[in-house]
């Protein structure tokens, strides 16, 4: 299921900026979420994309990446993200891009 999708209306993310986007209540996810099944594909907007992490809403931003596209490509990977704040997930991007989420599960608390 189409979680997030920049691309329709969201507008794509900022250079070194976070976004969070709740999960719960989308694509059937409860809000006794604990963690989501992802699959996460960056669009760069401006060439290339140094990263791109997904975390839980509301920890701090770990200090590994989700995905990389140094050359620019359209670049998708699979990641398990715990659920934060509010069962939402957060991005963050290096460079300028379109991010889509698509939920294909989620495991309970």
């Amino acid at each position: 299921c189409r979680a997030v999708d920049t691309r329709a209306g969201l507008g794509a993310l900022t250079a070194a900026a976070t976004r969070s986007f709740t999960l719960t209540g989308v694509c059937g996810a409860p809000q006794n979420t604990g963690a989501y099944s992802t699959n996460v594909t960056a669009i760069p907007t401006a060439g290339s994309l140094g990263f791109l992490t997904a975390w839980a809403t509301g920890a701090a931003r770990p200090l590994v990446s989700t995905l990389n596209s140094f050359d620019g490509r359209v670049t998708a990977n699979a990641a398990l993200v715990p659920a934060g704040t509010g069962g939402a997930v957060s991005l963050f991007a290096t460079d300028p891009t379109h991010v889509i989420v698509d939920l294909n599960g989620y495991f309970r608390r």
